[in-house]
Parts: structure tokens; sequence; C-alpha cells
């Protein structure tokens, strides 16, 4: 789409503009406690299928309307961008329009670029539709309130009361139960490998072929090569 194509265009060019602002929101923040907000793509079937909500601006609604009744103050939300968002919505005016229909845009902040390792784990906790960034919080033993149909949507991992309630006191995670559930989840569904490197797809080829066939790689010498 042509659309999409320009609003990856002005992505580039004002991206060191972005990472700029982006860390001068962060600094400003400084050790005060916050709740990360992950954006996820309008298009992705965790949205359109697995979740509750049409589309992302619905969620967003939802989630700041729900900060500015039940979160306690001194504490803020963090918005972070997608990194394979088109640019097709301006998230920061969005986010701002809805913090400031609130009364709560001195509390609620957007970031377009920065470390998202770094953001989960200095979070107070992490709110999300299903983003895999849950996971990643989760590895940090952070609180993850999730919205839509997660695979790690279990009791004891994740919160399961209303969102209202999890911003006053998120749930500590059960830190046994979930690397129980990783071990699970590795030994039955997840396949070593990658998309991004000749590497990682022969890797995950080799893999794939002995998850479905039972056969050890080093029988099929020529997948991969």
């Amino acid at each position: 789409m042509l659309s999409e194509a320009l609003g990856w265009a002005v992505h580039f060019l004002t991206r060191q503009r972005e990472r700029r602002r982006s860390a001068a929101t962060m600094a400003a923040i400084g050790n005060l406690p916050y709740f990360a907000l992950p954006l996820q793509l309008n298009s992705d079937y965790q949205i359109r299928v697995h979740s509750p909500f049409r589309d992302m601006c619905a969620a967003l609604r939802f989630i700041i309307k729900s900060f500015a009744r039940s979160a306690p103050p001194g504490v803020n939300l963090i918005v972070k961008r997608h990194p394979l968002d088109g640019g097709l919505t301006s998230w920061r005016r969005f986010v701002r329009r809805e913090a400031q229909r609130y009364g709560i845009d001195d509390r609620v902040f957007y970031i377009g670029d920065g470390d998202i390792s770094e953001l989960v784990a200095r979070a107070r906790a992490v709110v999300t539709v299903n983003s895999t960034v849950g996971t990643l919080a989760l590895n940090s033993g952070v609180p993850v309130a999730v919205l839509g149909d997660a695979i790690y949507d279990i009791e004891g991992i994740v919160r399961r009361e209303p969102l209202d309630t999890f911003w006053a006191d998120p749930p500590p995670v059960d830190t046994e139960l979930y690397e129980a559930f990783k071990r699970v989840l590795i030994d039955r569904c997840l396949i070593p490998g990658g998309y991004l490197s000749d590497e990682g797809i022969a890797m995950l080829v080799r893999h794939a072929v002995r998850r479905l066939t039972g056969a050890d790689p080093v029988d099929h010498p020529e997948v991969g090569v």
C-alpha cells in the first residue's frame, strides 16, 4: 500500500529524532514507577482473532480509561510503539488525546523507540492484549495483565482479576509455575531456529523435520544444507 510505504518513509526519516525524544521521555520519568504497555499491530491475528478488541485503538481506549479510573497517584503509564508498525496511525497523537480526555496527560507517555527488554524489566508491571512481550516480562519476574487469549494466560502466571484492580496491586508471578509452563512449551510447541538468517532457517528446518518425523536431523543430511 502506498500509504504504508509513505509511513515507513517518514519513520526512517525521523527515527533519529524519535530516538532522542524517547530517550528524553525515559530520562524525565527517571525512577518514578510505571506500567508498560507494548502496542501490537492492528493486522495481527493476536488482535483480530484472539482478543476482545477490534483494533489497538479500542484496546488503548479501554486501558487508558481503566488507568485513569483506578491507577494509584504517582504511577505512570508508558505506551511503546511496535517495532514493525508502519506509521499509518499517529500513536503519539492518539495516546495524548485519550490521556487528555481523562485528565491524566501528565502521567501517560508514548515512546516510539527504545529497548523493550529494559523497559519491561524496570516496569512495576506490564499490561498487554496478548503480546509475546508478556513472556519477556514474566522472564524478569514482572507481573503481567493480559486482556486477550494468550497462551500464557494461566492463573498464577498472569492477572486473572479485572484490570481496574490490577493497577493498585499487581499480583506476583508464580515463578515455579511459570518455569514449569516454559518447560512444557519448549518440549511440546517450540522449534529452535529463526527467520532472520540462513543459519536460523537451516536450524528451523532441521528441527521441524525432527518434530514431524521423529527422526534425528542427522538422518536427513540434505535438510538445511
